[in-house]
């Protein structure tokens, strides 16, 4: 698959002070934060994600999501999405799928964190939503040797972004792929027979890019059925 590649388009300016002071803080229907530089729709067009780098002052990268959609009085909402899957560093949402199971729609968001060493990976998150467009979390369709309980820290900041306090929080996302040097990793999902294909990285200790494919399948829970 092809490497990610990204333009950096950030104007920093008071929105992104306000990403950074309030999580679910809201922005107005006609506007949209000026560092977005991908924007995904989810398969039935219900919801639709912006998403961008919002780090200014490092080599880093730390990334924002805000998620459209329309509520039950069809009026166009956005707001910053939060992911369950980060700490004090976010991901990109880079694609979103679509599976339906027992007449229920669930999403699978799709994230590239780029981290400060030469690598970077990919991950995802299992969600439904309610009408007010907020997620719940499924680990249920994992298998038992991809996604193991897990306890995410998240950090807690002040207006001024300085942080000031931690906390813990159950993890519901897995990593798919990752890379130690520069290895052309990618994952995709096959929402009919609800496989992930993989490229993985199995670069040795020598630091050279070993590239290898891998598959697996989602569980179907019998609880949600």
């Amino acid at each position: 698959m092809a490497r990610f590649s990204y333009t950096n388009k950030i104007k920093y300016g008071a929105l992104i002070d306000a990403i950074y002071a309030k999580c679910d803080s809201y922005v107005k229907a006609d506007s949209l934060p000026d560092f977005v530089d991908q924007i995904h729709l989810s398969p039935d067009g219900k919801y639709r994600f912006y998403s961008g780098d919002v780090d200014t002052v490092s080599q880093g990268y730390n990334y924002a999501t805000y998620i459209e959609f329309k509520d039950l009085y069809g009026n166009v909402i956005k707001k910053q999405w939060k992911p369950n899957l980060r700490s004090d560093l976010t991901g990109l949402v880079c694609g979103v799928w679509q599976f339906n199971y027992c007449r229920k729609d669930y999403y699978v968001i799709k994230y590239y964190s780029r981290h400060y060493m030469p690598c970077w990976s990919y991950s995802m998150e299992i969600v439904s939503f309610d009408n007010n467009g907020n997620p719940t979390f499924h680990t249920e369709f994992y298998p038992a040797d991809i996604f193991e309980p897990y306890n995410e820290i998240y950090l807690i900041q002040n207006d001024k972004g300085e942080v000031i306090d931690e906390y813990t929080s159950p993890g519901y996302g897995v990593i798919v792929c990752l890379t130690e040097d520069f290895g052309e990793i990618g994952y995709f999902f096959d929402s009919d027979s609800l496989t992930v294909h993989t490229i993985v990285d199995t670069t040795s200790v020598n630091w050279k890019p070993k590239l290898a494919y891998k598959s697996w399948k989602f569980v179907l829970p019998k609880h949600l059925q």
